[in-house]
């Protein structure tokens, strides 16, 4: 049973490594107020608020369950470790790519 939970944990961690760009972009247009350059729909003291609920959101469904699977990855050694991170972080980029940010224009500006 525990080795069931690791996978249905690790699926969760997968699937929400994906989404988390997405939804942590959202956030921030959210909180900073950027968000009128999109959705002229939100007025500013809303935003701000659901920007504020969207993050407490993303801590708690996404944040703590991933710290949850690396430590149950720990007893497993460190290169099981470093292979979930790096699995999270390869979905993280995919989603990215999948989008077509281009990153390197929103560094330069």
């Amino acid at each position: 049973m525990k080795s069931a939970g690791t996978i249905i944990l690790g699926i969760w961690c997968a699937v929400t490594s994906f989404v988390s760009p997405v939804w942590l972009t959202i956030t921030f247009l959210d909180i900073t107020g950027l968000i009128y350059q999109y959705d002229g729909f939100v007025d500013e003291g809303t935003a701000g608020i659901m920007g504020v609920i969207e993050l407490v959101l993303w801590i708690v469904i996404v944040l703590l369950p991933d710290i949850w699977f690396v430590k149950r990855m720990k007893p497993q050694g460190w290169r099981r470790v470093l292979y979930a991170l790096g699995g999270m972080a390869a979905l993280a980029l995919l989603c990215v790519a999948l989008c077509g940010w281009d990153m390197a224009g929103f560094v330069a500006g």
